[in-house]
């Protein structure tokens, strides 16, 4: 039968404690009602950062404008249209997020800690959304904890949940989010995919 094979997984931050895993994933921009939860979501966040945007992204106005116009840094090497946005500072850069710094087929790639410390933003709180089609697994896995920490909130749909890297990056990941939604879109599968 038919098998779920992307996942959105959102997350905030619960506090700066210790040791301790501080993050919950919860519903934030356009996936669920953005309105409803970002007012005392945003917390200490002073920038954001938005991948796989492929020429609109009304997650980054949202978050800009609530964040009072602090840039939102959008990321797509594949669709170079610039999005718009009346409301908000959003700041397109036609590259990739990767595992590495390279160009593919054309394409430059990079690093999401290379991408925070080339706008400047290495040493502040972040809000990410990633959409970027299988690419989020080797990319999670090249973040290194000090990043991962300085991230309060995280909107992701996870492509291809059956692979090897799953299991790693999700090791990864839980040691600085909790899942607090789910959502699950099965549109793309079906028998054999």
């Amino acid at each position: 039968g038919d098998r779920p094979c992307h996942q959105s997984r959102h997350c905030r931050s619960r506090g700066r404690g210790g040791g301790r895993r501080r993050r919950h994933h919860v519903p934030f921009g356009a996936v669920v009602d953005p309105l409803l939860y970002r007012r005392n979501l945003l917390g200490g966040a002073k920038a954001a950062y938005s991948y796989g945007i492929s020429g609109y992204d009304q997650w980054g106005c949202d978050v800009s404008t609530r964040l009072g116009g602090a840039p939102v840094h959008e990321y797509d090497c594949f669709n170079l249209t610039r999005p718009a946005c009346a409301t908000g500072k959003l700041v397109f850069h036609g590259e990739c997020i990767g595992k590495s710094r390279r160009i593919e087929d054309g394409r430059p790639f990079d690093t999401l800690e290379n991408q925070v410390r080339k706008n400047g933003d290495a040493d502040k709180h972040l809000v990410v959304k990633m959409d970027v089609e299988g690419a989020e697994w080797d990319s999670f896995l090249g973040v290194s904890d000090e990043m991962f920490q300085r991230i309060d909130q995280m909107d992701v749909e996870f492509h291809g949940v059956d692979q090897g890297r799953f299991l790693l990056a999700m090791r990864k990941l839980k040691a600085f989010f909790h899942i607090a939604n789910l959502h699950w879109n099965n549109y793309a599968c079906g028998k054999g995919n």
